[in-house]
């Protein structure tokens, strides 16, 4: 595929965190939420970035040329993917952490929220982890 139609695909995108931004904002002001509103105009915000981002790379060849061979450069690939790496594995041992302490606190919602959460992100890795070495 294509750069440009990969950054079309990724403007679409964009455009979808924009709805989704909208939506939680009028869910915030009818619901009277003080976290749906700001929540919302964070996603709306992100798209907007987004979108200007590559609709200028779509419309300036030799920018759009430069930032194809930065994304498929094989450092700048492999220190994307340490660093999700790294954030995965911080991410598990912060989720851990935490319900160890939630646990001692009594805090028995909060820590089976994350409890939940924590299975659900290592079962998405082990079903992500079999199917990549069964394809590789």
């Amino acid at each position: 595929m294509k750069y440009k139609a990969i950054l079309k695909m990724r403007t679409v995108l964009y455009c979808a965190y924009i709805a989704l931004g909208i939506a939680a904002v009028i869910l915030g002001i009818y619901a009277e939420n003080d976290f749906f509103a700001p929540l919302g105009a964070a996603f709306a915000a992100v798209g907007a970035g987004g979108i200007i981002k590559y609709l200028r790379l779509i419309k300036n060849s030799s920018k759009l040329e430069n930032a194809e061979i930065e994304e498929n450069d094989e450092r700048n690939i492999y220190i994307y993917q340490r660093a999700r790496s790294l954030a995965f594995t911080l991410t598990s041992l912060l989720a851990a952490a935490g319900i160890i302490v939630f646990g001692v606190m009594g805090e028995a919602v909060v820590m089976k929220t994350l409890s939940y959460l924590l299975c659900g992100f290592l079962i998405s890795y082990l079903i992500c982890y079999y199917s990549l070495r069964r394809r590789g």
